[in-house]
């Protein structure tokens, strides 16, 4: 096997893998949201659709955060990045990773 198949062959495995941990934490009402994907990031913006909410009230809050935001003195350039990052994040399921 080439380089290309070997790899290949550890992304379906992978992918496998976390289409059957996402499976496992859905009520079967979820689980017809992604009936006809084929893939788990397809999948997984499928249920991001369903679930999330995306109203102008929510964009112009995360606006206002990511310009008012500012570095504390004496904390690591990436901390206010880090910080806005997290309220736009997707949700996860039952404490789990972000899989996209």
């Amino acid at each position: 096997m080439s380089s290309e198949e070997v790899a290949r062959a550890n992304y379906i495995e992978k992918q496998t893998k976390v289409f059957t941990l996402l499976c496992e934490h859905l009520t079967n009402a979820q689980l017809a949201h992604i009936q006809y994907y084929d893939n788990v990031k397809s999948d997984w913006e499928a249920l991001c659709d369903v679930h999330e909410t995306k109203t102008i009230g929510n964009k112009l809050f995360l606006q206002r955060r990511f310009f008012t935001i500012k570095k504390q003195e004496g904390n690591d350039m990436l901390m206010p990045i880090n910080t806005m990052k997290s309220p736009c994040e997707p949700t996860t399921f039952h404490g789990g990773e972000h899989y996209g």
